[in-house]
Formats: C-alpha cells, structure tokens, sequence
C-alpha cells in the first residue's frame, strides 16, 4: 500500500497469488474511511532477544458491533513490496455499540510498519487506510507512536520505592491540539471510595511526528492497593479520556 490506490492491480495480483483474499480492488478502497472501523492507536517498541531483538508494532481499533461472525486484520508491510495479513484480537464492548480490539506484530529490529486496517462482516469489507496514505510508524524515519481516533494514549506504567516511600509512574503520549492543555491522573486505592488526582507533565515531543504528539510523564504516592487510575486530557475546553476501554488501568504491587 505505497497508499492502498498507487499499488491498484500489482498489489491485488500479489495478493490474490498468496491466498490472502482480498475481496475488493484498491481502487475500490482508494482513500478509504469509515466510520465503522477505526485505527485508535500504535506505537512500536524494542522486545529484547538472543540472537535477534525485534520491533513490535502494537495498537488498538475500534469497530462498529455489526454481526457476531467478523474479522478484523493489519494489512501491513516492512519493505521489500512484500504485505502480510496479521488477525487482530477481540478485547471488549465499548460504549455506542463499538468493540475495541488489539493486534501485535513483530519484525526485525527498527523496521518501519506501513499498515492499514480491514473489516469483513457481513458480507462486506470497510477500511481505514488513513485516507488512502496508510498508517506508517516506526524504523529512522516514522513516529514510534501515533494517535488516529483516540486523543490520548496511556503508553507505559509502573510502581517504584525510594527513601520517601513507594510511587507509581508512567508515560502518556498524546495529540498536540492546542498549546494550553492539562493532563491528569485521576486515581484511586479503595476501589474508587477515595478519588485522587496527580498532575502530569510535558516531557518531549515524539520524533519524527512534526510536533504532533507528545509524551507527558506522571508519577504519585501509592498510599494502597490496588491502585486503579485513568487519564484526563484537557485542551480547546474538550475533555478527552483514557480509560482502558471502561476498565480503568490497576497496578498491583
């Protein structure tokens, strides 16, 4: 998909060679967006191995619930005009009538991904391939981390000790919408009977995304456990929020 159009019958011939099934021509999907499958987040990273680390495109997407019966894949590639199909996993209902699911792919070490998302239900396929320009994360010359429909992301969390006691901390990566913008941790250790909020703060921009996203730390006393916490972000007077799908994020420690 050097964009899914630019590739049109190569690409389809390549696929259908493989038995990969495509059931639409690119210039079917050229441009392609809808509203019942969308790219929320991705984002890359090392995973350690002997001989051979790797990189790990993760991410999440939402989809509207149309059928029980569906599938939902990552039509990607690393180069060498070679895509594959990788199947994403059922995480949960989420409000509205959507489902949130996951994927992870792995691949040499400082690849770049080019991807995009396919849906097949009911007959039907719906994409998103960002408007007919992919996703593209990862390797020298692409974020490690992008937001597509969601605002914000948590990226990382952990519990560490030091003299004054035990803390958690944490990473949240975000789109840049505005200048002014508050980001906080709203939390609690009783089981939501005590509600706690930490501020987090600017740390940097994530590279190569032109000032597009940014990464914000947080850390705050953990007084018990098990700490559970989602994440508000503030900016243009909207408030957005990372809750992990309803669930809200816990640590045990």
């Amino acid at each position: 998909m050097p964009a899914l159009k630019r590739i049109g019958t190569l690409f389809l011939a390549f696929a259908l060679f493989l038995g990969l099934g495509f059931s639409a021509s690119f210039s079917d999907v050229a441009d392609a967006f809808d509203p019942n499958v969308q790219l929320t987040y991705a984002h890359t990273k090392t995973i350690p191995g002997t001989p051979n680390p790797l990189s790990r495109l993760s991410g999440g997407i939402e989809v509207t619930n149309l059928s029980p019966t569906k599938q939902v894949k990552v039509v990607y590639t690393t180069g060498g005009g070679i895509w594959l199909e990788q199947s994403a996993s059922y995480v949960t209902s989420v409000a509205g009538g959507y489902e949130a699911w996951n994927f992870d792919i792995d691949a040499p070490l400082a690849s770049t991904f080019e991807f995009a998302i396919k849906y097949e239900v009911n007959g039907q396929t719906y994409w998103d391939n960002n408007n007919g320009s992919n996703y593209k994360v990862g390797g020298a010359t692409q974020p490690d981390k992008i937001l597509s429909k969601a605002a914000l992301k948590l990226y990382e969390s952990s519990y560490y000790s030091n003299r004054s006691g035990l803390y958690v901390g944490g990473k949240v990566y975000l789109k840049n919408i505005a200048p002014t913008k508050t980001v906080n941790i709203v939390y609690s250790y009783d089981n939501w009977a005590t509600v706690l909020t930490a501020s987090a703060t600017y740390d940097s921009a994530v590279p190569n995304s032109s000032n597009a996203f940014e990464i914000w730390n947080f850390n705050f006393s953990a007084t018990g456990q098990p700490i559970k916490f989602a994440i508000s972000y503030t900016v243009s007077g909207v408030t957005y929020w990372d809750n992990n799908n309803g669930a809200n994020y816990s640590l045990v420690f």
